[in-house]
């Protein structure tokens, strides 16, 4: 199945610069600015489509203890000292694990480019940029897979609507894309669903946004509670690092089971799989043993098929 692109993006000129990679970019004006912006005018859009799906949904907004990365004032990370690891560090915080995140920033969005994405982007003769689709992004927790299922259920027949009040702006939306990395279950035990969804934006009195994919995560709270510790959410940056690492290296992501590694990711990798089912057992079993899931499991591949005939749908009509 071909990767998913932003609309618009395949054949735009404005490159990533690998400046952005080791701080912000200061004094660049690269297609990172360009899709930053892109973003920016499509956020109130996508946030008005969460609240009117939290509205219809009801998903868990029950505090929960969460990870967050400190930031400068300047909103860099903290560096020098404030790293371990190679990774920023983590501060604590009771919120909901339902709630909108701020946009991906710069120096993300450099690595995923020259990392992840930059093999396949040669190959589709596209800009890097194209593949970056969880800009916007947002989280729902559900206490259950009938939960869940309900939610996804629900959101289905949400698209294609104007929603909205209009005081931030209106907006619809499409499924362009579903997957699910609940089964089969990864080393590290974390799974969750991502829908990615094409925001059509009508800004309140604003500058008009393209068409912009977006990422709507869904999870069920136990997961979450696991990705809340510092070992769950520590093991998944470490083992994103890896993955990046291996992809610049080798051109393909991190095999999921040990024995396939490479030799010289093996030990580094068994350390972080031994932190992360630390703090995912729980949601792992939660999840497992849940009588729903099944369903659930069958919903998203039969999402999965259908943001595939959407997408050629799409494709063919802007062809023609």
């Amino acid at each position: 199945m071909a990767e998913l692109t932003q609309p618009g993006w395949k054949n735009r000129r404005s490159r990533p610069s690998r400046d952005h990679m080791d701080g912000d970019g200061s004094g660049c004006a690269c297609g990172i600015e360009e899709i930053l912006a892109e973003a920016s005018l499509v956020k109130p859009g996508f946030d008005a489509i969460f609240a009117e799906i939290e509205e219809r949904v009801g998903p868990s907004t029950t505090p929960i203890v969460q990870q967050k990365k400190i930031k400068l004032d300047g909103g860099g990370v903290l560096r020098g000292g404030g790293r371990d690891d190679e990774r920023a560090i983590l501060k604590s915080e009771t919120r909901s694990p339902t709630s909108t995140a701020p946009n991906k920033g710069a120096p993300r969005i450099a690595q995923k480019c020259f990392t992840k994405y930059l093999k396949t982007a040669a190959k589709a003769q596209a800009n890097p940029l194209a593949f970056i689709n969880d800009m916007v992004r947002g989280t729902m927790a559900f206490t259950s897979c009938g939960e869940m299922l309900r939610a996804l259920e629900a959101i289905e027949t949400m698209q294609g609507r104007r929603l909205g009040d209009g005081s931030l702006a209106s907006a619809e939306f499409q499924i362009v894309r579903a997957k699910q990395i609940y089964e089969p279950k990864s080393p590290l035990l974390y799974g969750d669903i991502k829908l990615n969804i094409r925001v059509h934006t009508d800004p309140a009195g604003g500058e008009a946004a393209p068409p912009h994919n977006c990422e709507l995560q869904l999870n069920i709270v136990p997961m979450l509670e696991g990705k809340g510790t510092p070992s769950g959410h520590g093991a998944y940056e470490k083992w994103r690092d890896l993955d990046d690492e291996h992809w610049g290296q080798h051109g393909s992501e991190l095999p999921p089971k040990l024995l396939d590694m490479p030799d010289d990711y093996r030990a580094k990798a068994m350390r972080i799989v031994h932190s992360s089912q630390d703090a995912y057992r729980d949601g792992a079993i939660a999840f497992t043993n849940d009588t729903a899931r099944e369903r659930v499991l069958a919903k998203v591949s039969e999402m999965t098929s259908a943001a595939a005939k959407r997408v050629a749908e799409i494709e063919r009509g802007d062809a023609g």
